[in-house]
């Protein structure tokens, strides 16, 4: 029989052993002092535990709960400790929340990661795998070049591509593209690793040759500093029509051609564009022409073809049989 203790005063006796929150104290069960022969105690039939008999104890017990087994901490990698970011996951520290680094300087020069990149890159040799490790659906090449404070330099992003090339997915070009202290070099890097090309969108060449910087992430640009090369121009549009009927984003290359404003764009050439797609003739492409440096027979060719393209509506005043003719 056993002895256990459950919740708000219950006793269950056993044979011989008392079991207490999962422990088992061995007690020997004392002799009769008679010499009478031991007899096995009577069992209720209708008792609800054939082996076990309940006794009820005061209310002001403690209850017992069974023990509950310790959850193993889970620690992130030695390669993302070096470069900052927390040692134990989900430790109630976010990943990605900026730190406030202890130190003398300024409060904003506090402000950020504190990655040691040279350490960082002997554990890249030492220890390549660490390179394919995904934590928090991010590989080390997102966590890296997401750091702003002290921005990856370009050997540990170099041996992160060669370590584990498929970590370099659409999410770590955007990831580089957003983070405003990315090395130039190192995004020349990343271009050059999309292999496949699916990856680092391009502008078309016709846009291009307007002057535009040829990957559209980049947008710091000006009406002053885009310079076209308008004779390329007239000859791609010879060699290849079909780019002046691109749709990027509802913007197409004729409207790119009306806004700029160092070096405007000739009549011949809107002309053509036009004629090549008539659909980029939109109400936001005659307000790009609206810049004062915009030839004013460029205006007036828009409107001539606007005209034939798409006929006016009627007057109703014609069809109106309310309309007197006053002599």
């Amino acid at each position: 029989r056993h002895i256990k203790l459950f919740s708000s005063k219950r006793l269950l006796l056993s044979k011989k052993h008392i079991k207490i929150q999962s422990q088992t104290i061995n007690y020997p069960i004392m002799e009769q002092t008679n010499k009478a022969p031991k007899e096995a105690p009577k069992v209720d039939s209708d008792s609800p535990m054939e082996d076990e008999v309940e006794y009820e104890m005061d209310s002001d017990m403690e209850e017992i709960h069974p023990v509950v087994p310790a959850v193993p901490v889970q620690k992130r990698s030695r390669l993302l400790i070096l470069m900052g970011f927390p040692k134990i996951v989900g430790d109630g520290a976010d990943k990605y929340e900026e730190v406030q680094l202890s130190g003398d300087d300024e409060e904003d020069d506090n402000k950020g990661r504190k990655p040691k990149w040279n350490k960082v890159l002997n554990r890249l040799k030492s220890n390549p795998k660490e390179a394919s490790i995904c934590d928090d659906s991010k590989y080390p090449l997102d966590d890296a070049l997401w750091i702003q404070k002290n921005p990856v330099p370009v050997p540990v992003v170099i041996r992160l591509l060669r370590a584990f090339p498929q970590a370099f997915t659409a999410q770590t070009y955007s990831i580089a593209c957003n983070n405003p202290n990315t090395r130039p070099r190192v995004m020349k890097i990343l271009r050059g690793a999309d292999v496949s090309g699916e990856i680092v969108e391009e502008r078309p060449v016709l846009v291009k040759l307007m002057g535009y910087p040829p990957h559209k992430w980049d947008n710091e640009y000006c009406g002053q500093t885009v310079t076209p090369d308008w004779n390329a121009v007239r000859s791609r549009l010879v060699t290849h029509p079909g780019e002046a009927k691109i749709d990027e984003d509802g913007c197409f290359p004729l409207e790119d051609a009306l806004w700029i404003k160092k070096d405007p764009v000739p009549v011949d050439i809107v002309k053509s564009m036009i004629e090549i797609c008539p659909r980029a003739l939109t109400d936001l492409a005659f307000v790009k022409a609206s810049h004062p440096k915009t030839n004013p027979e460029v205006l007036r060719v828009m409107f001539s073809l606007d005209n034939k393209l798409n006929p006016p509506v009627k007057s109703s005043a014609s069809e109106d049989s309310s309309y007197v003719k006053i002599d």
